[in-house]
């Protein structure tokens, strides 16, 4: 019962993110999932800024790229199709029960391919046996650090992700194969407030409480934020292929 629950949860919160605007976290998790890699940055690129898909649309239309059929041919089935996305993602293997209920709604073609990668990336959480919620975090501050960087090469792609866990120094240790600097997120809250931007209000107030205090002080200190946003903005020298985009009938 609880793993329904779950699932109703996950499949809710698809329903809704599928009608936002992708962010760049979001579509990243996609490739980790669908590709085991970290976006190129031609390709993120393109799905962010040209494609006008929204994110379920871009998860939909990964299935009809290149990359995914050779990963995926017709014979795969969905039991092993199931079990890599959750390696992917996850480091692991599935859950039985877990398993058991996937694999019987895509062979009942209840749920789509696309639909079940977007519902256990949003149900990731870390628990008593694996910490899903922090790979997951991980692997997609390396993928846009690499996306973000410019980089483009499919094959390096791969080898940055193969050893990003649950442990932050992986971090450290796949960015540092390619010299590139850390992606840094700014966080937006429910209330649409930044994490860099609180940064900027902590310290305006440290900053008036210390002018209040000193009366004697002359010296005016401008505060600065804590925590910045990386946003770099690169475009790739390399072509990594086309990418199809197909015209939807709502």
């Amino acid at each position: 019962m609880r793993h329904i629950i779950l699932v109703i949860l996950m499949l809710t919160t698809l329903i809704y993110a599928s009608e936002e605007t992708p962010t760049k976290e979001e579509v990243t998790k996609l490739y980790v999932a669908t590709f085991n890699r970290a976006p190129d940055s031609a390709g993120l690129s393109y799905w962010l800024n040209n494609s006008g898909l929204t994110l379920s649309k871009i998860a939909q239309s990964f299935f009809d790229q290149p990359e995914t059929q050779k990963l995926y041919p017709n014979t795969t089935s969905n039991n092993a199709f199931i079990a890599s996305v959750y390696k992917n993602l996850f480091n692991r293997e599935p859950d039985t029960e877990g398993l058991n209920y996937w694999e019987n709604e895509l062979n009942a073609n209840r749920v789509s391919k696309n639909s079940f990668i977007q519902a256990v990336i949003n149900g990731a959480q870390n628990t008593a046996t694996s910490n899903d919620a922090d790979i997951l975090t991980n692997k997609t501050t390396v993928g846009l650090s690499f996306s973000e960087a410019g980089h483009s090469d499919i094959d390096e792609s791969k080898t940055i992700m193969a050893d990003v866990s649950d442990d932050a120094t992986t971090i450290t240790s796949a960015i540092s194969l390619y010299g590139i600097p850390l992606y840094i997120s700014s966080k937006i809250d429910d209330a649409g407030n930044s994490d860099s931007k609180e940064s900027d209000n902590k310290s305006d107030d440290n900053s008036n409480d210390s002018e209040n205090e000193s009366d004697t002080s002359s010296v005016t200190t401008t505060p600065t934020s804590t925590t910045t946003t990386t946003t770099t903005s690169s475009t790739p020298t390399t072509s990594t292929g086309a990418y199809t985009l197909l015209a939807w009938n709502d």
